[in-house]
């Protein structure tokens, strides 16, 4: 019988490390951030159509956004704006510019991470 290695929970999986995660920044791609981090979104970029759909959600400008889990593989990440919970494709994350060094943004309270 061979042994089978526990499996990692989607929403505990580290983000891979490409070196450039997490790292101070101006303005960033949502998708930079790291679990559990926190940024102000400063602009919505990418196609209208997923635009307009981020916007009707709540996912606006100036809003507090939250990391709480992401998928492995570049897979989508599980966010918290406002009290808006929603799931975002990587590469539309990536169009979301966010300032993660505002001072003016909250830590994720612990009972919201996974």
């Amino acid at each position: 019988m061979e042994k089978v290695e526990p499996r990692t929970p989607v929403s505990a999986a580290p983000p891979p490390d490409d070196g450039a995660r997490d790292a101070p920044c101006e303005l960033c791609g949502l998708d930079r951030l790291a679990c559990g981090r926190a940024a102000r979104i400063v602009k919505l970029a990418g196609a209208p159509r997923t635009v307009k759909r981020l916007l009707a959600l709540g996912v606006r400008p100036s809003t507090v956004c939250h990391v709480v889990g992401r998928s492995p593989n570049q897979g989508p990440l599980h966010l918290r704006a406002g009290s808006v919970h929603v799931m975002v494709r990587a590469d539309d994350a990536a169009h979301i510019l966010v300032d993660a060094n505002d001072e003016a943004h909250d830590p994720v309270p612990e009972e919201a991470l996974p």
